[in-house]
């Protein structure tokens, strides 16, 4: 499937590298109860990955060749 949506593997590297970084980011940003604060750093995380291949896939397919 991914070989489709021009998806490569330091592109997955990278999006791992992204969510290392921003899920504990956005637990020590989010206020609240100690559960809250999991779920808000879980769901930026998902929303901050979809972010990344959407554009991943947009500069890979539309982008210059090089």
């Amino acid at each position: 499937m991914f070989s489709q949506v021009e998806f490569a593997k330091r592109d997955g590297r990278n999006l791992l590298i992204v969510l290392a970084i921003m899920i504990p980011i956005l637990f020590l940003v989010a206020d609240g109860a100690l559960g809250a604060r999991v779920v808000a750093a879980v769901v930026g995380g998902v929303l901050t990955m979809i972010t990344f291949l959407v554009v991943t896939v947009t500069i890979n397919r539309f982008g210059p060749d090089y």
